[in-house]
């Protein structure tokens, strides 16, 4: 913002600048949820569902029970998860899908 006014060569009154702050930071959450959109969008279905299990603390073979899958095609659905998100491990997706807004994050008693 003082870069433009430098440039041009003026100084903005206090309410202008407020307002151009104001429009960058709703710019820039609009550009925040298209990417959470986004990054939700590719992941498939079933990735989003084993996303959301794992949000509430489940394990793989309870994963797999779940959706009558194997434990295998979980481990197969998370691997993908990674890849797609960034990520090496559950702890690291919990918090990439709690970023993004995927998974809420909740406390286990």
């Amino acid at each position: 913002l003082s870069l433009v006014t430098q440039q041009v060569g003026m100084r903005l009154p206090e309410h202008d600048v407020n307002y151009v702050r104001e429009l960058a930071n709703d710019v820039r959450q609009g550009a925040q949820r298209k990417l959470d959109a986004l990054v939700w969008r590719k992941q498939t279905e079933r990735e989003r569902d084993v996303i959301r299990l794992i949000s509430n603390g489940l394990s793989n073979k309870d994963i797999a029970d779940r959706l009558c899958i194997s434990s295998i095609t979980v481990r197969h659905h998370l691997t993908n998860i990674f890849d797609k998100l960034g990520v090496s491990n559950r702890q690291k997706l919990l918090i990439r899908a709690h970023q993004y807004a995927i998974a809420e994050l909740t406390a286990q008693a």
